[in-house]
């Protein structure tokens, strides 16, 4: 489970439009990561340029999502693209698992300052 959540996290889907005028990378952690316009794009009209600078999301995204399903197919056995459920089922477990980490994390905060105090 770890490892597929550390690879999830690393993972980066790429997307272009228009002639590869607008390529957008969209990372797993943060988002639009990164929106490269080619100098030509800025020649585009306004709306073309906003409907290129979509479409590329879009694309970069469902790229996001395929290579996300193939790492959990991967690690977990999961085929995400057929199983919702089994997707939050392995939702559920790691948010079971971080609540007790942050429990345990907790229960170590006050151990540390009650033997801290004088």
């Amino acid at each position: 489970m770890r490892a597929a959540q550390e690879r999830i996290a690393a993972l980066a889907g790429v997307g272009t439009a228009a002639d590869d005028k607008v390529r957008v990378t969209w990372a797993a952690a943060t988002g639009l990561d990164q929106l490269h316009l080619d100098p030509r794009a800025m020649r585009m009209p306004s709306q073309e340029l906003a409907a290129a600078i979509k479409q590329a999301i879009t694309a970069a995204m469902t790229d996001l999502r395929r290579k996300t399903a193939e790492v959990m197919k991967e690690e977990a056995g999961v085929d995400a693209g057929n199983s919702t459920a089994a997707i939050q089922d392995l939702q559920d477990a790691f948010n079971s698992q971080m609540s007790e980490v942050n429990a345990r994390v907790d229960q170590a905060r006050r151990a540390m300052e009650q033997a801290l105090r004088p």
